[in-house]
């Protein structure tokens, strides 16, 4: 595995019909204010968010006219896997609803989940799939993704189907998409090891196939938010992984591997401050 976060180049040219326009969908999840942002640069972008989840605006993906500015402003920020483009004879309102309803998809077990719409690589999961009801209103779609661009084409000898109530992920789907959340949690804790603990990378000679390890490891504990796994790396990175090795520190042993009471994301958090604790007395 390796990190491209930049736009990848070269970035494609975005060549439609003359009935059709293209449009920069953009992930708020992973841009902070994006609205305000967008608005500053006069892109007057529409949310790509239900009525009933407005509370979740300000993280919602947002959707503006691929103008100039629009692709300037996108290269300049210069990130792979934040925003995508598509081109459609549909409006820019009509697109905003239409990809609303993805705001939540029903999982490979038929529980409903958030759906990140503006992340490319998440979409292309969807959109290899051409019998999605999306493609009635997209003839193609450009994702940059961390290992380049993808480009994908409305099939139009495949019929797609009709628009369910909630878009259901198939086994296939749940699995890839599953896959890109471990990479990206993977991404954010060699990031964060880099920023506050990089001799924890360098003791490596191979530091992300040891993260990956780690990770996998952390998840298997029952630590699955990104919160969780940075605090279980913070207590690797500071007491080394004899922490759970060896009964050195029996008390952060304990509460890395031991079910109670506690959630354990209350676990990890309070193993993070007692290992913190254990290298200030060092000091």
């Amino acid at each position: 595995m390796s990190f491209t976060t930049e736009l990848p180049l070269p970035i494609p040219d975005f060549n439609v019909l003359n009935k059709e326009a293209c449009f920069l969908i953009l992930d708020g999840s992973q841009i902070e204010k994006l609205e305000l942002l967008l608005l500053q640069q006069d892109l007057q972008p529409q949310a790509i968010c239900p009525i009933r989840f407005l509370p979740l605006r300000e993280v919602s993906s947002f959707i503006v006219k691929l103008t100039s500015a629009a692709m300037s402003w996108f290269t300049q920020y210069n990130h792979a896997n934040v925003g995508y483009i598509i081109s459609s004879e549909a409006s820019i309102e009509q697109l905003a609803i239409i990809l609303s309803d993805f705001f939540e998809v029903l999982s490979a077990y038929g529980s409903k989940v958030f759906f990140k719409v503006g992340q490319p690589e998440a979409m292309n999961v969807i959109l290899n799939d051409q019998e999605c009801h999306l493609w009635e209103s997209l003839s193609k779609v450009w994702l940059p993704t961390r290992k380049g661009w993808v480009s994908l084409n409305h099939d139009e000898t495949i019929s797609t189907k009709s628009q369910p109530e909630t878009y259901h992920l198939s086994d296939q789907q749940w699995k890839q998409l599953g896959d890109i959340t471990r990479r990206n949690t993977v991404e954010k804790v060699h990031q964060h090891l880099t920023t506050y603990f990089p001799m924890a990378l360098k003791q490596h000679n191979a530091p992300l196939l040891w993260t990956e390890e780690w990770v996998k490891n952390a998840h298997d504990m029952h630590f699955e938010t990104d919160t969780d796994v940075l605090h279980f790396f913070n207590i690797l990175a500071l007491l080394g992984e004899n922490v759970l090795k060896t009964d050195r520190y029996p008390h952060i042993k304990q509460l890395l591997e031991t079910p109670s009471a506690q959630t354990p994301s209350m676990r990890v958090t309070k193993a993070d401050e007692l290992a913190h604790k254990e290298i200030s007395h060092v000091k």
